[in-house]
């Protein structure tokens, strides 16, 4: 948009320069001047601009730094108004972990941008009414989630679809 504009207003000034300069001159029977063509600036390509440098790396200085000591489950089952910047500080404050600037911003631009899956979404929505998401993240490798999800639908009136079991379940079967 703002390429546009820009040949509008170069367009704009080369005849406004051209009006002037005719009313300057008058009509005369002289030949006129040849005026110098005006360089039209290189069209700039169109694409789609990269994902921000410290988007694209916060992931992998996430799994560096915030998985040594956490699952990502813990990481991505917070809320949506997580503040964390505020999280990354409590991290280092309270709990001695160590990170450049950049990789602060690096691990907040990441998580805030991060669209969840929607088995995330799901356990977000529906597994936390009853319970906190620690009781999940809580639960060792190799958890029978099958069984688990199984239990809180038969015994603890959960409601999912099959598809919302299939999304909560290849949630928690790969994480």
């Amino acid at each position: 948009m703002k390429h546009v504009s820009r040949i509008s207003l170069i367009m704009l000034l080369a005849l406004m320069l051209a009006a002037t300069t005719l009313m300057a001159t008058g009509c005369s029977k002289e030949e006129p001047a040849e005026e110098p063509a005006v360089e039209e600036p290189a069209e700039e390509p169109t694409e789609e601009p990269a994902e921000e440098p410290a988007v694209a790396e916060g992931e992998e200085v996430l799994e560096g730094a915030c998985t040594s000591c956490h699952d990502v489950t813990r990481i991505y089952l917070q809320t949506e108004m997580t503040d964390w910047n505020n999280v990354i500080a409590t991290m280092e404050t309270a709990h001695g972990a160590v990170l450049t600037d950049e990789e602060k911003t690096q691990i907040a631009a990441f998580l805030e941008s991060r669209n969840p899956s929607e088995g995330e979404t799901l356990i977000q929505g529906k597994c936390t009414t009853c319970h906190d998401v620690s009781k999940i993240f809580s639960q060792p490798s190799g958890t029978n989630w099958e069984g688990v999800l199984d239990t809180m639908i038969d015994v603890h009136g959960a409601v999912l679809t099959e598809e919302e079991q299939a999304a909560v379940l290849g949630y928690l079967e790969n994480r």
